[in-house]
């Protein structure tokens, strides 16, 4: 019995890593897609790679904020679809760290503005008129939401627990935690480098990904977990590692030279 407790902790956390990593991917893909569609659009000739959108011709900077509309309007969708009824298993661990990333990677940009003037944040602030001051506010915002998320994730993260007895206490809410976000978040990082690399802001992306692992760890000892929810221990994670090797190869081998957007142009 405990062999068997304890492989589906086990397999929560083997999940949890790869719909990190998933999660992570994929919000930049979204990011990325966002701006060459837009970009597009615009008809500015966007170059599709692995970790940037280069645009051909000039045009109208509405292009720049592509990128943001399409990841905080996804993000909104899985936010509207995750509370639905179902269990906790393989596809919720997925749609609540895709929902993250999205999120994340939205708020990143804003938060890199007033630091990166070369940035696309900055641009699209310059394009705005948006003074410096204003920015920096916004920058502050983004960055107590990014610690905002992990806090109110903390409950969703408990329930992937394979048992209720292991969120009794707050010294085990907080072990749960560490095996289902914050191992992630070590073991992610390390695979996530193996897609993106070389992309400089990878270490901005982990570092707020850990942000949200703090946000998450810090509530976990005060957050109240609803007795009516059935634990569901996640099987084997068969169709998270497909997504994982599809990516793979859709970041290291198809987009690493770039693409035109479209393909065919």
């Amino acid at each position: 019995m405990a062999e068997g407790r304890s492989r589906g902790l086990v397999m929560v956390v083997v999940t949890s890593c790869l719909t990190f990593v998933f999660g992570y991917v994929t919000a930049q893909l979204v990011y990325l897609g966002g701006l060459a569609g837009f970009g597009w659009i615009e008809g500015r000739e966007p170059v599709l790679s692995h970790t940037a959108v280069t645009f051909q011709a000039a045009g109208p900077d509405v292009a720049l904020a592509g990128g943001l509309l399409t990841v905080f309007g996804v993000a909104i969708v899985l936010l509207l679809v995750y509370p639905g009824p179902g269990p906790h298993g393989v596809a919720r661990l997925t749609v609540l760290w895709t929902m993250l990333h999205l999120f994340r990677t939205g708020l990143q940009v804003i938060l890199a503005a007033p630091f990166d003037p070369e940035g696309i944040g900055a641009a699209i602030a310059a394009s705005s008129g948006l003074p410096e001051r204003f920015l920096g506010i916004l920058a502050g915002v983004a960055a107590a939401a990014v610690l905002g998320m992990g806090m109110m994730a903390a409950p969703a993260f408990l329930k992937f627990a394979p048992r209720a007895s292991l969120l009794e206490t707050r010294v085990s809410r907080v072990r749960v935690m560490l095996l289902v976000a914050g191992v992630p978040w070590l073991i992610g990082g390390a695979l996530i480098a193996a897609f993106v690399f070389p992309d400089p802001g990878l270490a901005f992306g982990l570092i707020t990904s850990g942000v949200i692992v703090l946000g998450a760890l810090a509530t976990a000892p005060i957050v109240s977990v609803d007795h009516q929810w059935r634990p569901t221990a996640p099987g084997i994670p068969v169709v998270p590692a497909l997504l994982v090797a599809v990516l793979f190869w859709l970041f290291v081998f198809a987009l690493r030279q770039g693409v035109p957007i479209p393909p065919w142009s």
